[in-house]
């Protein structure tokens, strides 16, 4: 949830952000904001509706480039779709324009962002592919994704091109769903869950090492 501008209204400052309850941007009253210490630091903004008053609870983090380079995440009321993990600038906006064209029930637009991420997910890893087709194979020959991404993200491909073009076939609301629940998997299986299981394997491989001598206990305790 991007913020489209920030001002001030009568001396408080205002966050344009799309309201649940009115369903379109609105001002936002910032009522106070809270900062947290840790690494990354984290950033909880409390402010209402200008419109309709109802509360809400949005928060964003400094990943190392001001926390004016991250988007709004709506704590409260819950916001349906987030992703957590470092994403690619490119690969970020387009997800996250996907998810907006999903809460204004813009099937076509969504379905074509959606390819739009995958495209800039492709960019990433391989470069020189001319194609989101083309780079989604070279990505499986490399192992980086399954045979299963590779279908799951194939069938994506195919309803955003159908999107992308002027057709009588119908893109409904289910489709356009679909098709951000398995984007969001496969972002958060290639940004979130791989990059954890390397670290998982680099830990253990080095406790083995340091562990050498004792593996015969190890292996008799099995």
């Amino acid at each position: 949830m991007s913020t489209k501008k920030r001002a001030k209204q009568n001396g408080a400052e205002m966050l344009v952000l799309r309201c649940d309850t009115c369903e379109q941007p609105r001002g936002f009253a910032v009522c106070s904001i809270y900062k947290t210490l840790e690494e990354p630091p984290q950033e909880y903004t409390f402010a209402y509706c200008s419109n309709c008053g109802d509360p809400s609870l949005f928060y964003r983090e400094d990943k190392g480039d001001g926390f004016e380079n991250d988007s709004y995440y709506r704590l409260f009321p819950p916001q349906e779709r987030h992703i957590s993990s470092a994403l690619p600038k490119v690969v970020r906006d387009s997800y996250e324009e996907s998810v907006r064209c999903e809460s204004a029930r813009t099937q076509i637009a969504c379905v074509v962002m959606v390819g739009r991420t995958l495209e800039a997910v492709c960019q990433q890893f391989e470069p020189s592919a001319r194609s989101i087709l083309k780079g989604l194979t070279a990505m499986r020959g490399r192992g980086i994704i399954s045979q299963e991404l590779l279908d799951w993200a194939n069938e994506l491909r195919v309803l955003r091109n159908l999107g992308a073009h002027a057709t009588d076939q119908n893109i409904s609301r289910a489709d356009a769903k679909s098709a951000l629940d398995f984007l969001q998997a496969i972002l958060e299986i290639l940004y979130d869950l791989r990059p954890k299981f390397e670290e998982f394997k680099l830990r253990r491989t080095s406790g083995q090492i340091r562990g050498a001598s004792d593996s015969s206990s190890d292996e008799s305790s099995d």
